[in-house]
């Protein structure tokens, strides 16, 4: 058997949405939202989902469902601050993860007590 023989190859040309959207390359096929947002991937013979997203009404990511991708598998969360990602959780194989560049919450209300605390006025005596 030759090596040309086990190899076979479909190639299919992409296919695209009124939007410009890919919704199949090949392999996979893509849904989206009224917004353009990728929001499921799926394996085209078999249906299968294998990515699915969620958003709020503000147009940002809150969880992303990846199965049937072995390791990969699993749920993340997004948690923000206005439109930053401050932090993340997955499942068990992925810890808490935080990303702060600018000014946040906990971060100024934790600087805020220490000032407080560093300008409360001392007694003379």
């Amino acid at each position: 058997m030759l090596l040309s023989e086990l190899l076979v190859v479909q190639t299919l040309p992409p296919t695209y949405d009124d939007n410009g959207n890919l919704t199949f390359d090949g392999n996979f096929k893509y849904t989206y939202d009224a917004w353009n947002r990728l929001v499921k991937a799926t394996l085209d013979d078999t249906d299968v989902t294998i990515h699915e997203a969620a958003f709020d009404g503000l147009g940002r990511r809150v969880v992303k469902t990846v199965s049937n991708s072995g390791d990969l598998d699993g749920v993340t969360a997004y948690y923000h601050n206005r439109n930053q990602i401050v932090s993340r959780r997955g499942t068990a194989a992925e810890t808490w993860r935080r990303r702060c560049t600018g000014r946040n919450t906990s971060t100024r209300s934790s600087n805020h007590r220490r000032r407080r605390a560093r300008l409360r006025p001392q007694d003379a005596n």
